[in-house]
């Protein structure tokens, strides 16, 4: 079972229920203090979200973006990077000649 847990729940004391509070905390090198901190913020720190995110993927739930604080990506605030910067067509610059 998944702790009741379900993938279109966005709150943070359900993902730590799912999870454990006790395991996140191992994880994320932490105090429990700090997890159960963060869900009566009802937001982890942003800094979590990848270990959150492999914790989740083991038990097979979401986790969303949003429990970390962050929106969903929006590709209508991306900066494209690469306008306006000449590319070199030479290769690697690791190779030798």
């Amino acid at each position: 079972t998944n702790g009741g847990y379900s993938d279109d729940m966005t709150d943070t004391l359900q993902f730590a229920e799912a999870v454990g509070r006790k395991k996140m905390a191992e994880e994320l090198g932490v105090l429990p203090t700090a997890v159960s901190n963060a869900v009566g913020r009802s937001t982890f720190p942003p800094a979590w979200y990848f270990t959150c995110k492999r914790l989740a993927e083991d038990i097979g739930i979401a986790c969303p973006r949003a429990l970390f604080g962050q929106r969903p990506l929006d590709s209508s605030h991306m900066v494209n990077l690469d306008s306006g910067v000449n590319k070199s067509k030479h290769g690697d610059a690791g190779e030798k000649s």
